[in-house]
Formats: structure tokens, C-alpha cells, sequence
């Protein structure tokens, strides 16, 4: 049986700033939703993850960041690549 720590301990952050009524990730930063992944440089990573070749969906790593109102999270993901679909399916 595989063990993850990661989505364990997204669920135990989401439970505390849900319950705290703060949003504190611990990282003061405002992140602009329209801007680049450049924004997320000196950003912490908080979590990691390896990449497991069963899993559909491989969260790598994981940034988070606050400011006075929006708590902010990068999710980094490992596997395979997505290429989109090239052929008309009608």
C-alpha cells in the first residue's frame, strides 16, 4: 500500500486556515493571478511529493503564499505529459 504525505497535509492546512479565520500561509506575498510562475520565485516549497507512474495525477510540489486578503497555492505536477488532442472527434 502506497502512503502520501501530500494530500494529508494539504487536507490538515486547508482544516486549520479554514477553522483559524487568518490567512497566514507563513509567506508575505501578493501573487497576480494574471502574471507569470516568475511571480512564485523565492517562494518556498512547503511540500513534495514523488511521482508515482500508477497515479493519474502527480502533485509534485506544492508553494503557498499569503497577503492581508488572499491565501495563494502552486501546485507543481510530474509524470507524463499532456499533449492536447490533435483529431476531430464529431
Amino acid at each position: 500500500m502506497r502512503s502520501s504525505i501530500l494530500p494529508s497535509s494539504v487536507a490538515v492546512l486547508a482544516g486549520v486556515f479554514a477553522t483559524s479565520g487568518v490567512a497566514l500561509a507563513g509567506f508575505y506575498k501578493t501573487i497576480p493571478m494574471q502574471g507569470t510562475f516568475k511571480s512564485w520565485s523565492g517562494v518556498p516549497v512547503v511540500a513534495t511529493n514523488t511521482v508515482d507512474s500508477n497515479a493519474p495525477v502527480n502533485i509534485t510540489s506544492v508553494k503557498m503564499a499569503n497577503d492581508s486578503t488572499n491565501l495563494y497555492f502552486m501546485l507543481y505536477f510530474g509524470g507524463a505529459s499532456i499533449t492536447p488532442n490533435t483529431t476531430n472527434n464529431t
